[in-house]
């Protein structure tokens, strides 16, 4: 059982698309986040870690027989890759094979819906502010694995199976149980989270259009109704806030691609402010305080009378 929620963690950890997009980010994005970054991980936060770290190297393995699918090339660079793979995730593994099998398989699941719902996050806010965007379906979390799983296979069966790249893939496949367990991921979409993503993208979306409101006052008042809606997002503890802070981050890449007006937070001393500038401010704080990463939503460093 143990072996078989290894090859399930090493599918969780396939998180969105090999072929991430990336965004460029102002300064004072970078500056907002440093002192979160630089608190400690909390034991689940470091597992999570661990499980993505599995993704960003099992991703390569997928990416060169994906290629061998489409357009056969050389073996050989699939047999570099899969061995420089397996030696690179023996800690990790080593890691997770520690951890009991229900905190395992909650990372899994975890780990799987972070994958999913950050990439329907940022796909949904495409299509509703781009009316050229077309809203796509892409393999992520433990659809990949499944997919990478068909693929070794197919070529551990394939009659011109190298005995070097036999070996390889039999070595890898040992960091997680053995082959037997191949059919895992498949069966474990089943059993995926679809738990409150779309409630969580309202809930952006309306936090977003009040904090852009030039009216204090009347932001104030709005923020204090969707306090109770983020306590709700966050009511499953720290395995739904480190979901929901996920899709913050999704959704606000969403946002800076389409390089949308965003919200500011001023930083000025509370003697310069004035009485509902310091009142937004402290409501804001409220919602940081909670989820730090909706700090990224906002401009900040930027003297702005309301």
């Amino acid at each position: 059982m143990k072996t078989q929620l290894m090859l399930c963690a090493l599918a969780a950890g396939l998180c969105g698309n090999a072929a991430e997009p990336e965004f460029e980010w102002d300064a004072s994005d970078l500056k907002l986040s440093q002192s979160a970054e630089s608190q400690a991980a909390t034991p689940m936060e470091a597992h999570l870690q661990d499980v993505q770290a599995v993704y960003r190297e099992l991703a390569r393995v997928h990416a060169v027989y994906w290629a061998q699918e489409n357009a056969p090339s050389n073996k050989a660079a699939c047999v570099d890759v899969v061995k420089a793979v397996t030696e690179s995730l023996r800690p990790v593994c080593a890691r997770l094979r520690a951890l009991p099998a229900t905190e395992l398989r909650q990372l899994v699941l975890l780990a799987d819906a972070i994958a999913w719902q950050s990439d329907w996050v940022k796909y949904s806010y495409m299509v509703e502010h781009n009316g050229d965007a077309v809203l796509q379906s892409s393999l992520c979390g433990l659809e990949l694995v499944a997919e990478l799983s068909d693929f070794i296979v197919e070529a551990l069966q394939h009659p011109q199976l190298s005995a070097e790249e036999e070996s390889a893939l039999r070595e890898l496949l040992t960091l997680f149980g053995g082959d037997a367990y191949l059919p895992v991921p498949r069966r474990l979409l089943d059993y995926r989270l679809a738990k409150d993503y779309k409630t969580a993208y309202l809930f952006f979306e309306e936090f977003y259009d009040v904090c852009l409101s030039e009216d204090a006052a009347a932001c104030v008042e709005k923020l204090k109704e969707l306090e109770s809606w983020l306590d709700y997002l966050l009511q499953g503890g720290e395995a739904d806030r480190l979901r929901v802070a996920a899709l913050a981050c999704a959704y606000r890449q969403a946002v800076s691609a389409q390089k949308l007006p965003r919200p500011v937070y001023l930083t000025a001393e509370e003697k310069d402010m004035t009485v509902l500038e310091i009142e937004r401010k402290e409501a804001l704080e409220a919602f940081f305080n909670k989820l730090p990463e909706l700090k990224g939503f906002f401009m900040w460093g930027v003297r702005c009378r309301m």
